[in-house]
């Protein structure tokens, strides 16, 4: 989701103002509508645990999924940071021919 959001923001800056700023917005709220209707079965399309969280205190979401769905984002989070670390460390690991 960042990375299109993101990437959408540097065309533009690079481009000449080419996207403009309701293409970016037309980029963000395209992400989220792919990111609902492909995982939206498995976690009900909370993308942040705040929400989540905050739903299962008004009761709008069963408070049992709760422990489920956020551990669900300590492994994405656990996941990222890996990633961002082999990503910070590819000089380093090609140096050491790991890959």
């Amino acid at each position: 989701m960042i990375f299109a959001g993101c990437a959408a923001v540097v065309v533009n800056l690079d481009n000449d103002k080419v996207v403009t700023h309701p293409g970016i917005s037309i980029v963000w709220g395209l992400t989220v509508m792919v990111l609902v209707y492909s995982v939206g079965h498995i976690s009900g399309a909370h993308f942040n645990p705040a929400v989540t969280i905050a739903h299962a205190s008004t009761k709008r979401f069963p408070v049992k999924q709760v422990s489920r769905v956020l551990k669900l984002y300590s492994y994405e989070k656990v996941g990222s940071t890996k990633v961002m670390f082999l990503i910070q460390n590819l000089d380093q690991l090609h140096e050491r021919n790991f890959y």
